[in-house]
């Protein structure tokens, strides 16, 4: 039975951890959306961010809860040790392919005290002058800015591609909506739809 309440996870779950049971429970409890930390579609990237997970594990707990019709987030990580923007941009189409329901990119955020703050300051890596106050300013927000970038991934790379993949997934999700409202209205008008169907095969012949 269908509770009366509406909840849902948006700090994010791990998503390996998810079983048919356990999504079956949490559809019919009322669960109206979980995020998930994917940050990367590389199993490189998340030996170097120390993730104990794998894309395939990810992979299967997305297709469980989206089987049992609870919407998925997805977030993603651009500039983690071992990124590049072929990776991000691989990112985009596995959102796409899984059908989440949103995908979030971020730029990976060096907070002081954190394995990341000391590799970017141990690689020479930083491309503003004040890390310990551009942390926040820049990375979360309508300004977005790399904060450090490597010969292999550099600043200008990170903001490039964080730009193709934002506008990518919106112009997906924005093409998926109007065709489900499209559809919709196909089931409104049964007439239209059977004379559409009669152009196709016509077509088709």
């Amino acid at each position: 039975e269908k509770l009366n309440i509406s909840w849902g996870t948006p700090n994010g779950i791990r998503a390996d951890k998810v079983d048919e049971e356990l999504a079956e429970l949490m559809n019919k409890s009322g669960c109206n959306g979980v995020a998930v930390g994917i940050e990367s579609v590389d199993n490189n990237v998340w030996k170097n961010i120390k993730k104990a997970e794998t894309i395939e594990t990810i992979t299967k707990g997305i297709q469980i809860l989206k089987k049992h019709k609870v919407p998925v987030k997805g977030f993603f990580l651009i500039g983690s040790p071992g990124g590049s923007k072929e990776e991000i941009l691989r990112a985009l189409e596995y959102s796409k392919e899984l059908n989440l329901d949103e995908a979030r990119f971020s730029m990976a955020t060096p907070y002081p005290g954190t394995e990341l703050y000391d590799w970017v300051s141990s690689n020479k890596a930083w491309k503003v002058e004040n890390p310990e106050e551009d942390v926040v300013k820049f990375t979360h927000g309508g300004d977005v800015k790399a904060l450090y970038g490597t010969n292999s991934f550099s600043a200008e790379e990170m903001e490039s591609v964080y730009k193709e993949a934002t506008s990518g997934w919106e112009e997906y999700d924005l093409q998926r909506n109007f065709q489900k409202r499209f559809k919709k209205k196909l089931l409104e008008y049964p007439k239209l739809r059977l004379a559409l169907k009669a152009v196709r095969d016509k077509v088709k012949a």
